[in-house]
Order: structure tokens, then C-alpha cells, then sequence
């Protein structure tokens, strides 16, 4: 199989090594068009269970990312894809999969103000691992938040030290607004943020985030409001009733903390994240087991996760050679975890081989008893234990 496999991912390689970049210059001596783009071609062998003892089942697919890159003056379209090609042992195409991370054109009218239209990821709040103030951008897996959101942005930094933006969302047919108040004072850094709906009423989520560097330690600090929360908990008479909570009577309040470190020993960059995350409209250790005392098969809508929760990644780099990263997510209600691992070299100029891992460990009925749905990893249910992998790819 790998004969065949290799023998595909060459004639992928032969196509997208050819020249990459054009230019084309003005007669007039006005602006210049530029064309270049970036991306890596792939595959990726998986292997994933239900369980430890049971035999695993084997999946093989090809992957390209591309991210073109088009700019006339002060015009700059850029965009983020991803293509996946799922292949049978046997090595049978199924459907071709598509996913669009940001897909967008940034015009810079004056120096320190930035416009965005198209598909782009706003960036908001301090949050090392998670932001609790993010409603505007959608999650597309668990381990893959940075899906943009299909609308506008607008920055303008008047200075190095502060900065004010705000976004316009068009998604599902509805108007959502977003806007940051953001300062940096020395090693201090405060942010101020709003998401609010509009004749939906789906969110209203204001939020404060702070970050503070200390002896190289970043020290990270946020807290939101969710004021129309989508959380749905159990009736007291009925475990099997579910309800949202009353909007703007009993708003979900969200907060995290969390610190990073950097250091460099030998050929190696060390960094260590940890990040405590409670989750307004996470269930509590009795609707849990409320939930599993109903006999209901399908969860209510989200969250995914207990109200408690701590992250830990971990990451070791030397130069452009090894990169070696875990993260490990835990409910601290039931104890359940699911952890993420990957070991890459680059033995040759934009080669890469991968190892990777994905295991959940928690009892049946706990937030991590399997590994939540991810299409774009390969996780196209709830019933895996775990997930082995071996990739290679070449970056151009």
C-alpha cells in the first residue's frame, strides 16, 4: 500500500513544486501586482479504536493546504484552505472534503487602520488556550477554533500601545456585532470586549481580559457574561426535560486564568501553557448525571464540557528540525481526560514526517469517555478511544 500511497503524494509534489509566484508591473508606475502563495501537500495513515482491546480500524488520506496570497497597492487578498481526500484501505477515493479557515481582502486606507471583508477570524480577548469572550468566530473541531467568521473588520492602532476594532458578522442570516478596546501598558495588557446578536438575540457577551508578564512568566487573567445563554440544563421534576436558561435573568458567567513560560535549554525552546477554564454553560457534576440517569441517546445541544476544566501543553522546538507538542484537557467533575500528542522532523528542506496521537480515558456517561467528533481529524464519530497516526509532508 505504501507503494501506491507514495507513488500518488510524487505526482501531487511534481504539480505543486512548479513556479508559484508572478508579478506583473505597471506601465504607468502605479501600483504593482503581486501573486504568491504557500501551502504543503500530505498524507496522513490512521488507525483509531472504541476501545484498547478491541482491533483498530485503518484509514489513509491525502491532504493539501493552500494559502494564496494576491496584493495591488494597498489591496491584499489572503486565504487559509484546507482539502482532504479520503481514501480506503484499498485505496478508493471518497468525497472530496473542502474546509475554509479565512478567505478574505484587507484594504489599509491610512497607516494604523486595517478593513477586512470576506471570511476572517477576529481576534479577541487574552486567553492562552480558550477565550471565554469569543462568540462571534465558530468552533469547527475541538482541537481547531480559528474558522473565521464571514462579515467585516475594522482596526485602527493610533498608537503602538492601543488599538480599537470591531467586526460585523452576516452568518446564519443574522447580524452579529463585536468590538475590543485593547491597551498596553509595559508588561501590562488590558482588553475590553462585546459580542451582541442582533434581531435573533443569540448572544450578549461582554468580557475583561488582562495579561502580565512577569520573570518571563505571561500571566493571563479573563471573565465574561454570557447574558443569553444557549446552555441547556435539566428540570428538576424531569431529568429528561431540558431547558435554556431565562434570557438576561440568569447570565453564565465564564472565567480563566492561566500562565505561559518560555526558556531555551541547549538546541531546544521549552514552552509550558497551563490555563484553568470555568464554563458558564457547562453542565455541573449533577446535570451529568442527570443526563446519564434520563436514558437519552443524543445530548441536548451543546456544551460538550463540564463547568471545571484545566489545560496543560507542552512544547519542545529545535530550530526548523523538531517540533515536539502535547495538550492535555481534564473535566475536573468526573476526571475524564483527553490528551493530544505529535512528534514532527524535518530531516531534508521542507520535508516533514508526523507522529501523532489522540486518546480520551473517563468513564461511560463522563464529558471524555471518547474522543469528540473532529471531521477534519478524521473523527467522524463519538465512540474512538484513541487515534495513532504517521504523516508526511511537504511544505512549499
Amino acid at each position: 500500500m505504501f507503494t501506491r500511497c507514495n507513488a500518488l503524494v510524487f505526482g501531487l509534489l511534481v504539480i505543486l513544486t512548479l513556479p508559484a509566484g508572478a508579478e506583473t508591473a505597471s506601465d504607468s508606475g502605479g501600483p504593482t501586482a503581486q501573486f504568491s502563495w504557500i501551502g504543503d501537500v500530505g498524507e496522513a495513515l490512521r488507525s483509531t479504536a472504541a476501545d484498547w482491546p478491541k482491533a483498530p480500524a485503518m484509514d489513509w488520506e491525502l491532504t493539501t493546504d493552500l494559502k494564496p496570497r494576491f496584493t495591488y497597492g494597498p489591496v491584499v487578498f489572503l486565504a487559509d484552505t484546507s482539502w482532504d481526500i479520503p481514501m480506503s484501505p484499498s485505496l478508493t477515493p471518497a468525497n472530496v472534503t473542502m474546509l475554509v479557515y479565512e478567505a478574505y481582502f484587507r484594504v489599509t486606507p491610512t497607516p494604523g487602520l486595517d478593513l477586512t471583508f470576506g471570511q476572517k477570524h477576529y481576534n479577541l480577548g487574552v486567553g492562552q488556550l480558550v477565550t471565554v469572550g469569543d462568540s462571534i468566530n465558530p468552533v469547527t473541531g475541538f482541537f481547531d477554533q480559528k474558522t473565521g467568521f464571514r462579515g467585516a473588520t475594522a482596526e485602527w492602532s493610533p498608537t503602538s500601545a492601543a488599538s480599537v476594532s470591531a467586526a460585523l458578522s452576516t452568518e446564519n442570516n443574522d447580524l452579529t456585532g463585536a468590538g475590543q478596546v485593547s491597551l498596553l501598558l509595559d508588561a501590562l495588557q488590558l482588553t475590553g470586549s462585546l459580542v451582541a446578536d442582533g434581531p435573533q438575540g443569540r448572544t450578549f457577551n461582554p468580557a475583561l481580559g488582562t495579561s502580565y508578564a512577569v520573570f518571563g512568566v505571561i500571566l493571563t487573567g479573563e471573565v465574561a457574561a454570557e447574558f443569553l445563554p444557549q446552555g441547556r440544563v435539566p428540570s428538576s421534576a424531569s431529568p429528561g426535560t431540558w431547558t435554556a436558561p431565562s434570557a438576561w435573568t440568569q447570565p453564565a458567567v465564564s472565567g480563566t486564568a492561566g500562565a505561559r513560560y518560555t526558556f531555551t535549554i541547549g538546541d531546544f525552546d521549552y514552552t509550558v501553557a497551563g490555563q484553568y477554564l470555568h464554563w458558564g454553560q457547562g453542565w455541573t457534576t449533577g446535570e451529568t448525571a442527570a443526563w446519564n440517569a434520563s436514558g437519552l441517546t443524543t445530548r441536548p445541544g451543546f456544551p460538550v464540557r463540564g463547568q471545571e476544566n484545566a489545560f496543560l501543553q507542552l512544547s519542545a522546538v529545535s530550530g526548523t528540525s523538531i517540533d515536539i507538542s502535547g495538550l492535555g484537557v481534564m473535566d475536573l467533575q468526573d476526571q475524564s481526560v483527553l490528551a493530544q500528542g505529535s512528534a514532527a522532523w524535518d530531516p531534508w528542506d521542507n520535508v516533514e514526517f508526523t507522529l501523532g496521537f489522540l486518546v480520551a480515558e473517563g468513564t461511560q456517561g463522563s464529558t471524555f469517555a471518547y474522543l469528540p467528533q473532529d471531521a477534519h481529524l478524521g473523527i467522524t464519530n463519538a465512540t474512538s478511544r484513541y487515534q495513532a497516526s504517521f504523516s508526511t509532508t511537504y511544505h512549499f
